[in-house]
Order: C-alpha cells, then sequence, then structure tokens
C-alpha cells in the first residue's frame, strides 16, 4: 500500500503485483499527508458475488449497478461468471476493484490498467485532463505528441531526447493536463503505459502536436475546429453524464490558450528539427 501524489491529487494505492509498480511509484509517494483524498484497494477472491444493489443497464458482458451512494460494474466471462467487479462510491472516494484469483497469469498488466483507468476518472472529476500522448519537457515547457496508437508519439518523444538539450520525458502515455493559476500545466503520472516512462514533475504547457505518418515533413497550425477534433480523438473520454460536462469545462480554456499542430511526417531527425523550431524557435537547441 502507497499514499501518493499525483498532479496534486492525494491518493492511497492498495495494489496486489509489483510488476508494474515497483520502480515506479517511488517518486510519487508522499509521506506529509495524514488523509488520502481517493482510495484504490485491489482484492483477489477465488468467486466473485454480484453487487446486492439495483441493476443500472447491460452493456455487452458488462452490467453496471447503482444505488443512492455506490455504482459498481461486473464484467463477466464466456462461462457467465464475474472475472472483474469494481465498487465505487458516487463521489469516486472509495474504489474496491476485485479479480478472481484464478486469472493469476494476466492480472498484473490488467491491475496496472484497470487501476489507472480508475484514476483518470478520479482526475478528470478534480480538473484534470488526461491526452492520449507521450509529454516531454524541454526547457522547462511541455510539449505532447498525441495521435493514435502507433503513429510515432514515442519515436517523436525518442527523437527530442537525443537531440536537444534539456529535455526530459513527463509521461509517455497518459500525461494529465490542467488550468492553475491562469496557465495551462501538465503533469506526469505512474500510469505511463507498458513501458512506464514517466517523471513526477509538472510543466507549463507550450504546445500540443498531433501527428500523422506522411511521406514528407510538413507542420501548421490547426484551426478552431481542426483543434476540437483532434483533441475528443485523443483524450480520456468518461462515461458519466457529469464528467463529460467537466470535460468541456477543461477544454475550452486548453482551446484558447494553447496552441495546436498538426505535424506530417517522418520518423526522423528533420521531423523533430522542424517541430521543435516551429514551437520554439531556432535560437534553441
Amino acid at each position: 500500500m502507497e499514499r501518493l501524489r499525483i498532479a496534486g491529487i492525494t491518493i492511497t494505492l492498495d495494489y496486489h503485483h509489483e510488476d508494474y509498480y515497483k520502480n515506479n511509484l517511488e517518486k510519487y509517494v508522499v509521506e506529509d499527508a495524514k488523509e488520502s483524498d481517493h482510495h484504490i484497494r485491489i482484492l483477489l477472491e477465488d468467486e466473485i458475488e454480484a453487487p446486492k444493489m439495483p441493476k443500472d443497464y447491460r452493456f455487452r458482458n458488462r452490467i453496471f449497478y447503482k444505488d443512492k451512494e455506490k455504482e459498481a460494474l461486473a464484467v463477466f466471462d464466456k462461462e457467465g461468471t464475474i472475472r472483474m467487479r469494481i465498487d465505487n462510491t458516487k463521489d469516486l472516494k472509495q474504489f474496491t476493484i476485485r479479480f478472481r484469483r484464478d486469472r493469476e497469469r494476466d492480472l498484473a498488466e490488467e491491475e496496472y490498467i484497470v487501476t489507472g483507468m480508475m484514476f483518470l476518472r478520479i482526475a478528470l472529476a478534480r480538473g484534470r485532463l488526461s491526452l492520449h500522448g507521450s509529454a516531454i519537457s524541454h526547457k522547462g515547457e511541455a510539449v505532447v505528441f498525441a495521435a493514435p496508437s502507433r503513429t510515432g508519439k514515442s519515436t517523436h518523444r525518442r527523437l527530442w531526447e537525443e537531440t536537444f538539450s534539456d529535455t526530459e520525458i513527463i509521461n509517455d502515455d497518459k500525461p494529465l493536463i490542467y488550468e492553475e493559476d491562469g496557465r495551462i500545466l501538465i503533469a506526469g503520472t505512474p500510469f505511463s503505459g507498458k513501458h512506464r516512462l514517466n517523471n513526477n514533475i509538472i510543466r507549463p504547457l507550450r504546445a500540443i502536436i498531433f501527428l500523422e505518418q506522411a511521406e514528407k515533413n510538413t507542420i501548421r497550425l490547426l484551426t478552431d475546429k481542426e483543434r476540437l477534433h483532434h483533441l475528443m480523438r485523443n483524450i480520456y473520454r468518461p462515461g458519466e453524464e457529469v464528467l463529460w460536462d467537466e470535460l468541456f469545462r477543461l477544454v475550452e480554456p486548453l482551446m484558447k490558450s494553447v496552441p495546436m499542430y498538426l505535424l506530417s511526417c517522418t520518423k526522423s531527425i528533420e521531423a523533430a528539427h522542424l517541430a521543435k523550431n516551429h514551437v520554439f524557435g531556432k535560437e534553441l537547441s
């Protein structure tokens, strides 16, 4: 069990497997907090019972439950037994995630993924937007490379780290963006994909660069309509209606304050130089 502070959110994580957490959580551990704002607990059980609350709706192999104070989700396998169950209070203060013990072989990865998804729900409720992208800090400011999977986000992050001085990774998969004191900031989290590349740092967000593969390198600023389109393709989208309201509240200042580019490119040093020169200017190396 660890008490963590991630992007200003204090959370207790009571996990089971260390595979994705060892040498990953340490940089977020805090000793000064007497209590956590949120608590996520993982349990392994031989058999998982259905929640004792009214059913809300069913979608494929999932049944959602709800009462006045709590919510739950039960995920069923092909045999009709529950393989995973998630319970949470409606204020998102307490989460209990149950996995069936006989699925031990692949549970470490699933525990990491599901815990990260629950944390993103918490983060959005606390005014932090998750963008599917690879974020780096350069000269004290942040740039995010965003695109669908396997487009080249991590490649461009690596090219910047290898080519330009004073560059370090913030988060390689799910950085958090939020507004504070009139500034748009971006923060690292320990939920950063299978490779767990992240740092517990917070930087002002200089630009978002959306990527698409092309035979030659070009870059341009996006129109307002294009910005919204690319953002909605690459941000965490919640299931709860109330969280959608929070999402759009966060998107508005992001659209107004942060330049967003479309980089049509090859996976090359030349593409990295082109992007850096547009975002920071040629005088910075």
